[in-house]
């Protein structure tokens, strides 16, 4: 169970990490004024319930023409025989079709979603479990997280609010590359639309973007707000990219900024007399990331580098998807490989398949930089195949579905197993984010709950283990052993050969060290701590020699 305070977990960080997650289960908010209540399914609100009666349907249908007032009045006068939901008798009564029934149900959920953005303390949990909730016409009532964070937070932050979740942006400079569908998914008005557009120009100083959208600067920091916690800007430290101002006017381009020396208290690494001090590679005070707001997933964390290049927009959301899924891909039954209900017809299953296309074709790896990790996408999309071939053959798809109804124990066992790595792999996420942040104390709380309810995921020992070794809870001796068998268990984890690398280093063993962190670069070339350590253990190696050569020339 995730769970906290909204205090320091604001509303919108929550939607945008399940929506990544594709989670499905409830979210509950309990403040002051009552129990709230969001479900998702596969990361989408699908229903929400509030104390109360806010938002009934009939009204909504009103406001939005379906139903005039005398027939919402008479439907109020005369309600639905017991059983039966609003929008579902008022479809068999014939006041109104299907298709209006679901757009005001869409509606309603979203204007639910609005009321939470006012609230700003209490707390929260999520539990994961599939429900029957939000569901119209055997479809799900899904709501786009990024429509709902921007028309929640225009709406219900004031300009303090807003400014306070783009602090870390002080010094950055955004761009916005999106294209016209994703920008679609925001409900933007003209206004917000220009603000879009002048993003996808090039890289913006927030103030400069004010200055030149000639907006308020509350609407500017909205939409600015929306992009950033959904993970549609690129960052990069000001002074180190051209930038656009008002009239097309660019900024120079100035020398890069000094990376900060191992003795720089930027890293945040407390230093004890009796151990050597480690540089934090992961340290927001370096110039080489920037970290959004509380709960935000690790793709979410750019590293931005002077001169590196960065991946097609997308292509880190795409990676932790792939790597979630591929865990949980083989215990899935066909349904749940596709993510469709048993009830799916057969042009849903077709629509399904090819959205799953989309996403995990192997053939897309390239064009996203995401190549190493070919062998888990080809496991995901025979799943795929397979499940489109059996669920499109009747014969085929009756005799799968009897076999699932004689091992429902078996199906129960494994949908308990996947949930588990599920919330594993949201614990980890929490907690790579606070090793970043330096907060190791609470990171390790969380990486401790990733390992148990996953040891098999090397990823999360190796971070638990940094974790430990910054708080000095164990030493470098003892951390070796550990992420050794981090790099066993995960052969293609570059951030476990990386954490064993400074070990090495401090042990001395040039060699090792040397030979971790090219490990780490081959299976993350974007890596770019890990060629710093080698450009810099090299130039040592360089330097060492050629002081040999050096006495021998003066004898």
């Amino acid at each position: 169970m995730m769970q906290g305070r909204l205090e320091d977990e604001p509303l919108p960080g929550l939607l945008q990490q399940l929506h990544q997650n594709q989670a499905t289960g409830s979210l509950r908010l309990e403040t002051r004024v009552g129990r709230h209540e969001v479900h998702f399914r596969d990361g989408f609100p699908v229903a929400v319930h509030l104390p109360g009666s806010a938002e009934p349907l009939g009204r909504v249908m009103v406001e939005m023409g379906f139903i005039d007032e005398g027939t919402h009045r008479q439907t109020l006068t005369a309600p639905p025989p017991q059983g039966y939901r609003y929008g579902e008798w008022l479809i068999q009564q014939k006041l109104a079709t299907s298709d209006q029934v679901k757009l005001a149900l869409k509606a309603q959920v979203r204007r639910k979603l609005h009321r939470l953005f006012f609230l700003n303390e209490g707390r929260f949990s999520f539990s994961v479990g599939d429900h029957q909730l939000g569901i119209h016409d055997n479809e799900s009532l899904r709501v786009h997280p990024a429509r709902a964070i921007y028309q929640g937070v225009r709406s219900a932050w004031d300009a303090d609010r807003l400014s306070g979740g783009l602090f870390l942006l002080d010094g950055k400079a955004v761009q916005c590359t999106l294209d016209d569908t994703g920008v679609t998914r925001y409900g933007f008005g003209p206004e917000e639309k220009q603000v879009v557009a002048l993003l996808r120009q090039g890289f913006w100083a927030l103030p400069d973007l004010v200055d030149g959208a000639g907006l308020a600067q509350q609407a500017v920091h909205a939409v600015l707000y929306a992009l950033y916690i959904t993970d549609s800007l690129t960052v990069r430290n000001a002074n180190e990219v051209s930038r656009l101002r008002r009239k097309a006017e660019h900024s120079p381009l100035p020398s890069p900024t000094p990376t900060p020396s191992r003795s720089s208290p930027a890293f945040g690494i407390p230093t004890n007399p009796s151990m050597p001090t480690i540089s934090n590679p992961l340290s927001p005070g370096t110039p080489q990331s920037v970290v959004r707001p509380s709960m935000l997933t690790p793709q979410s964390v750019r590293r931005e580098v002077s001169g590196a290049t960065p991946l097609p927009v997308g292509s880190e959301s795409i990676r932790r998807e792939i790597e979630s899924k591929s865990k949980v891909v083989d215990k899935e039954n066909l349904f749940q490989v596709l993510g469709v209900p048993q009830s799916a017809g057969r042009e849903d299953i077709k629509a399904a398949y090819f959205e799953a296309a989309k996403r995990f074709h192997p053939d897309r790896l390239g064009t996203l930089g995401l190549t190493a990790l070919r062998a888990e996408v080809e496991k995901i999309f025979r799943r795929v195949s397979e499940a489109y071939s059996t669920l499109t053959d009747d014969k085929r798809r009756a005799d799968y579905v009897k076999s699932m109804s004689s091992s429902s124990v078996e199906d129960n066992k494994a949908h308990g197993k996947a949930m588990k790595l599920l919330e594993a792999e949201m614990s980890f996420r929490r907690g790579e984010l606070l090793v970043r942040q330096n907060n190791f104390k609470q990171a390790i709380v969380e990486l401790e709950a990733a390992v148990a309810g996953n040891p098999e995921e090397g990823e999360h020992l190796a971070y638990l283990t940094w974790a430990r070794v910054c708080t000095q809870l164990i030493s470098y001796a003892d951390a070796k052993p550990k992420l050794i068998e981090a790099t066993k268990l995960s052969p293609r984890c570059a951030r476990a050969f990386f954490f064993l690398g400074m070990i090495y280093k401090e042990d001395k063993d040039i060699d090792r060290a040397l030979a971790s962190f090219k490990k780490a670069v081959e299976y993350d070339e974007r890596l770019v701590e890990a060629e710093r350590e080698i450009r810099v253990l090299n130039m040592r190696r360089d330097k060492g020699k050629s002081g040999i050569f050096d006495r021998f020339r003066k004898k």
